[in-house]
C-alpha cells in the first residue's frame, strides 16, 4: 500500500507537467520555491558553525518548519484533494495500511525532499564528529516525519470543519500569521541586522521552552552527540520518536472516524432573523446595513485590514 500510494503521488506530480499551462506553471513555481528553500535553509544552518547560539537558532528553525507544516496544509485543504479523507471513504481499504500509504505519499514530492536537504545543514553548522553527524541525520529524518505526521493529524481531525464555510474562513485567516512572518523577515530582520542589533547571539536563551518541544529535542540531541553525550542524545531522539508514535496513533484514530462518519458540512445552517442595522432609515440604511454585515462576515476584508495594520506596524 505504501509503495502504491507513493507511486501514485509521484505519477500525479509527473502528470502535472503534461496538463494545463496553469497547472504546469504552478508545479514549476512550487518546485522552484522548494529548491530555493532547501538551498537557503542548508546555507543558513551551515553558517551557524562556531556560533555560540547555534543550537538556539537551530531549534528556532526546526520549530518554524513544524509551524509551516501545521499551517500550510490547512490553508491548502481545498486545493489538495489528497488531504481530505472523504476522498478515500468509498474504497475498501484497511485503516493501518492506508495510514502507512498516506504517510509515504506525504513524504514523496519536492517539499519533503527540500525539507530533508535544507535541514541537513545541521551536519555542517551544529554536528561535530562521526557520532554527531549520524545523530544529526537521524534527527533531521525524525523532524521531517514529525512535521508530516503533525500535518496529517491536523487536516484529518479538522476535515469536517475545513469543508464548511467556517473552515474555509479559518483557512483564509491563516494567511495572516504567514504574512506577519514574511513582513518580519523582510523588513525587521534586515533593518536590525544592518544596525548590528540582530545577530546569532540574539537567540541566546530563546529555547528555554523550545528545547522541550520535539523540534527543540531534535536540535539539542545533535548538540549532545557532538559534545560526547550520546546517551542524552539517544534519549532525546527517543522522546521525539515517542511523540511521533502518539501523534500517529491519534491520526489513525481520527482517520478511522473520518472514513465512516456522515459528512454534515454541506447541510444548511439555521437562519437568524436579526434585523439589519440602520434598516429603519429606509432603503439607504438597509443597503448600508447589508454592506456592513457582508464586510463583517467576509474574511477577505478582515484579512486586508490585518495586513495593512501589520505592514504599518513593521514599517514604523
Amino acid at each position: 500500500m505504501a509503495w502504491l500510494l507513493a507511486a501514485l503521488k509521484l505519477r500525479l506530480l509527473r502528470n502535472a507537467l503534461r496538463s494545463s499551462p496553469a497547472a504546469k506553471v504552478s508545479f514549476l513555481v512550487s518546485t522552484t520555491f522548494a529548491g530555493l528553500t532547501a538551498i537557503g535553509t542548508f546555507a543558513a544552518l551551515a553558517l551557524l558553525r562556531g556560533q555560540s547560539a547555534s543550537v538556539d537558532v537551530t531549534a528556532v528553525i526546526f520549530t518554524l518548519f513544524a509551524f509551516g507544516w501545521l499551517i500550510v496544509p490547512i490553508f491548502a485543504f481545498g486545493l489538495d484533494g489528497t488531504l481530505d479523507p472523504a476522498t478515500l471513504a468509498l474504497y475498501p481499504l484497511r485503516i493501518r495500511p492506508l495510514a502507512t500509504g498516506l504517510l509515504a505519499a506525504s513524504a514523496a514530492g519536492a517539499w519533503p525532499l527540500a525539507n530533508v536537504i535544507g535541514l541537513l545543514g545541521v551536519t555542517v553548522g551544529l554536528a561535530r564528529g562521526v557520532s554527531g553527524v549520524l545523530i544529526a541525520v537521524v534527527a533531521v529524518l525524525l523532524q521531517v516525519l514529525f512535521c508530516i505526521t503533525l500535518a496529517r493529524l491536523a487536516t484529518t481531525s479538522m476535515a469536517g470543519l475545513l469543508r464548511s464555510r467556517r473552515g474555509q474562513d479559518l483557512a483564509a485567516f491563516l494567511i495572516i500569521p504567514l504574512f506577519v512572518l514574511y513582513e518580519f523577515f523582510t523588513q525587521v530582520v534586515p533593518k536590525e541586522a544592518a544596525d548590528g542589533r540582530f545577530t546569532a547571539a540574539s537567540f541566546n536563551g530563546i529555547d528555554s521552552w523550545l528545547r522541550w518541544l520535539p523540534p527543540g529535542l531534535a536540535a539539542h540531541a545533535i548538540q549532545d552527540a557532538s559534545t560526547g553525550h550520546a546517551g542524552a542524545a539517544l534519549l532525546r531522539l527517543g522522546l521525539v520518536a515517542a511523540v511521533i508514535v502518539v501523534l500517529g496513533g491519534l491520526w489513525v484514530r481520527y482517520l478511522g472516524r473520518a472514513l465512516v462518519a456522515v459528512d454534515t458540512s454541506t447541510q444548511s445552517s439555521a437562519v437568524r432573523g436579526a434585523p439589519l442595522p440602520f434598516a429603519r432609515s429606509g432603503i439607504r440604511g438597509t443597503v448600508a446595513g447589508r454592506y456592513l454585515v457582508y464586510q463583517r462576515r467576509e474574511p477577505g476584508s478582515i484579512i486586508r485590514w490585518c495586513m495593512r495594520t501589520a505592514t504599518a506596524r513593521f514599517a514604523s
